[in-house]
């Protein structure tokens, strides 16, 4: 444990036979022992380094308490074979967690944080063999690929800061993926490489009160899950979803903006081989736009109040449509033309 803040602390595994080592400038060798747990002394700057280039073998956790920090992962083994786990408190907390090589965990990895825009940053792959907990983590951008065997949960539930999840690399989950937003902009997009969640997809984005910008939940690039689930709040701006030609859903799709008194758009493309979808709409505009290919499906649209349009587009291929515009001066357009090749009732239109 930090009694007082001399200087930045490195904690290494360059002992004798591998042992770990901590100080700042000189090292103190720990004797031998499994789990293992660094308390920072709180309300400091000190920053921490650690730099396993032996594996770890044991639990590890890191406490970084109250201040402003970095850490950073810079080992060339970089793997810890049981529980990662790093605790901060308030301050803006910054993990590097892949440095100088992928960061190999052989159990669970958390990140628990709290107010403050905090970031989890990989310069390397993350690869996880149990669960990848991220709580109050503001910023998440995956540019290496992320492997996840179990589960995959962005909490921030509890904070107000925007929160950003953002995938330009393959992104693996054995497991379900739940994202739960609070009321900040959440913006959640998945845009290149793939991602394969074998589990459900449960994605919240709660509120917001931003006037400029819109919560936006993109499922692109060849992401495929089994089930998906978007809520959202109401947003100022509005709130946007939407899936690509190369999207997969397994089985059901449910996306639910009824809370919402603002416009929302959403984009329905894809390949859905489940029997059921649902687009619930709020009282604001909103614009759908349905183009899946869904041999087996029955969609059905509430579209809500306000002034509403749905687009059936050219690739619409379904068992049968249900829309329900509800009350307003509401639009269809129909860009496969009549007769349309699949059942379907139009209400209140």
């Amino acid at each position: 444990q930090q009694v007082a803040d001399t200087g930045n602390v490195t904690i290494d595994s360059n002992g004798t036979g591998n042992a770990v080592r901590f100080g700042v400038g000189t090292m103190n060798e720990l004797t031998p022992a499994n789990d293992l747990r660094l308390i920072l002394e709180s309300d400091t700057s000190t920053n921490v380094i650690a730099d396993f280039d032996a594996e770890r073998n044991g639990n590890t956790v890191i406490q970084l308490r109250n201040g402003d920090r970095t850490v950073n992962f810079t080992g060339t083994s970089n793997t810890f074979n049981g529980l990662l786990r790093i605790e901060a408190a308030d301050g803006v907390q910054t993990v590097f967690a892949a440095e100088s090589a992928p960061l190999n965990v052989d159990g669970t990895f958390i990140f628990n944080a709290r107010d403050a825009s905090d970031r989890l940053v990989a310069e390397n792959a993350i690869n996880v063999t149990g669960a990848m907990l991220l709580r109050n983590i503001n910023t998440f951008v995956n540019d290496a690929g992320l492997s996840v065997d179990g589960d995959f949960n962005m909490i921030t539930v509890l904070e107000n800061e925007a929160t950003k999840l953002i995938s330009n690399n393959s992104f693996a989950v054995g497991g379900n993926f739940t994202y739960m937003g609070a009321d900040g902009v959440d913006a959640i997009n998945f845009k290149s490489d793939g991602a394969n969640i074998e589990g459900y997809t449960y994605i919240d984005i709660a509120t917001s009160s931003d006037a400029l910008n819109n919560q936006r939940v993109q499922l692109t690039g060849g992401y495929r899950t089994s089930n998906l689930v978007v809520v959202g709040g109401n947003a100022v701006a509005g709130n946007f979803f939407s899936t690509d030609a190369a999207t997969r859903v397994m089985d059901e799709v449910i996306v639910n903006f009824a809370s919402s008194t603002n416009s929302n758009t959403v984009v329905f493309l894809g390949t859905y081989s489940g029997e059921y979808g649902t687009y619930r709409g709020g009282s604001g505009s909103d614009f759908v736009t349905y183009g899946a290919t869904a041999d087996l499906q029955l969609f059905a649209a509430l579209m809500g109040a306000g002034d509403d349009t749905f687009t059936i587009a050219p690739t619409a291929m379904l068992d049968f449509l249900y829309v329900d515009f509800g009350t307003g001066n509401d639009t269809l357009e129909n860009q496969l033309g009549e007769p349309l090749p699949f059942d379907n009732n139009i209400f209140n239109l």
